[in-house]
């Protein structure tokens, strides 16, 4: 029979050195375990009695793997090729902090919110205007933000505001050319899954009340031409909200009719019919939109909503000369 040729130096080297057990170093080279023993006493090397560490796992490894890269212990045991009591003992000896249960799923490095009073009014307007949000898990630390879109502007919105505070999901076009775009942050952004309690602060302070309106406008609203005329159009299921931004703007002296309501159930963009009416707050007349757009021209964020506002503001011009 034919010698089986090992490579009997490199051998040596990584059970010695690098640690690999006899029954790793057997699957590698496709023998038995018997052949390795055989191969390493022949070498001279002494053999390590059964059940002592195969990988010497250093704080500076389990730092980088379970801290930084976010590994669970699991995961971190298989790419040592160790059980994971082994890893956990690691841990708990080199003092490194054990996540809890909602935390070893985190895969992605986050950052908390800014705290930004003007930033905190901007998110809170565009999430009543074009968010899901949800906690995934009663005990979850993950908020979950999602929307969907078919505009390209709004893709790149959603990604320009979530994109430094946590991982980005971006779905394939679907049948209407629609994408859903998801975002995973930490808990400090849980004001979003309740923005109702926030909006006594945020209409009680004219800076926020600004931010959050340009927030919304940007979600929800639409400059546009008819009639070769300016318009602006800002619509939502949220009656009571609407009302409340009415009566603030009518305050800033500008002229807005009656909410209009649209009394067909529409179809929402995850194909569930709405429960309740759509209703619209409109504002037509030239002098009131100009002061529209000088109050919350410089907190707009949407790319399309900022081109159309201009196109709006050189509309009225062209009609006054």
């Amino acid at each position: 029979m034919r010698k089986l040729e090992l490579p009997e130096r490199e051998i040596c080297n990584l059970y010695r050195n690098k640690k690999v057990s006899t029954n790793l170093l057997a699957n590698i080279y496709g023998c038995s375990k018997r052949t390795i023993v055989l191969r390493l006493r022949n070498s001279g090397v002494q053999l390590r009695e059964p059940g002592s560490p195969r990988l010497t796992i250093t704080k500076k490894t389990l730092e980088e793997l379970y801290l930084k890269k976010k590994f669970s212990i699991k995961e971190v045991a298989k790419l040592l090729h160790c059980g994971r009591t082994s890893i956990y003992n690691r841990l708990v000896r080199f003092k490194i902090p054990i996540r809890d249960l909602s935390d070893s799923h985190i895969k992605y490095r986050r950052m908390s919110f800014s705290m930004n009073p003007f930033e905190k009014a901007y998110l809170l307007g565009f999430r009543m205007g074009d968010l899901r949000i949800r906690k995934i898990g009663k005990n979850s630390k993950t908020i979950k933000v999602d929307c969907r879109s078919t505009k390209q502007e709004q893709i790149k919105l959603f990604y320009r505001l979530f994109s430094k505070y946590g991982h980005i999901w971006l779905s394939r076009k679907d049948d209407r050319g629609g994408r859903q775009m998801e975002a995973f942050l930490d808990d400090s952004f849980s004001f979003l899954l309740k923005p109702e309690k926030e909006l006594e602060n945020l209409f009680n302070n004219e800076e926020y009340f600004l931010h959050f309106l340009a927030g919304f406008i940007d979600a929800d609203g639409s400059f546009y031409i008819t009639d070769k005329k300016a318009n602006f159009s800002l619509g939502n299921y949220n009656h009571k909200l609407l009302k409340l931004i009415r009566k603030k703007l009518l305050n800033y002296g500008i002229e807005i009719p009656k909410l209009t309501i649209d009394k067909k159930l529409r179809i929402n963009s995850y194909g569930y019919k709405r429960r309740n009416f759509y209703y619209s707050l409109t504002v037509h007349k030239k002098n009131s939109l100009l002061k529209l757009f000088d109050l919350i021209g410089n907190y707009l964020k949407h790319e399309k909503r900022i081109s159309d506002m201009n196109k709006d503001i050189d509309n009225i011009k062209e009609r006054e000369n």
